[in-house]
């Protein structure tokens, strides 16, 4: 396991050990032949954190509650102020979402009154969001 795969799991394991409000809401990870196999049609290579990210789970599982409480996603610490989960997407759902943005800037962004604005770029990844409001990329 690489540093950062050491400190997510420590996190998720100290979470687990004190909180009994907290339970693993985390799909299993994905193999990197699984990464690339699904980032195959995207126009730029994913960085090595990102992989190491998937590999050691893949999105949120369950946006619902446990035992009456919300799950907590450790990874978006920020959520605890507005009393809503972040959710962290699968990669089939991160490769999904990107596609249909692209599609939307291409489509909408290049037409007036939007005429060639820039508020999207290709090499942005979506990964996370917020009540589909606030999308969090890298």
């Amino acid at each position: 396991m690489s540093e950062l795969t050491d400190e997510l799991q420590y996190i998720l394991n100290w979470l687990k050990s004190t909180n009994v409000k907290f339970f693993d809401c985390y799909n299993p990870g994905l193999t990197r032949q699984q990464i690339d196999e699904i980032t195959k049609d995207l126009p730029f290579r994913l960085s090595e954190e990102v992989y190491e990210l998937y590999q050691w789970r893949n999105g949120t599982a369950d946006l619902g509650y446990n035992n009456g409480y919300l799950p907590l996603y450790f990874l978006f610490p920020e959520q605890f102020m507005n009393h809503s989960p972040i959710s962290f997407y699968t990669l089939q759902d991160s490769v999904s979402n990107y596609h249909d943005l692209w599609q939307l800037e291409q489509s909408t962004m290049m037409n007036k009154p939007y005429d060639n604005y820039k508020g999207w770029y290709k090499k942005w990844f979506p990964i996370a969001s917020f009540e589909n409001k606030i999308i969090i990329y890298i």
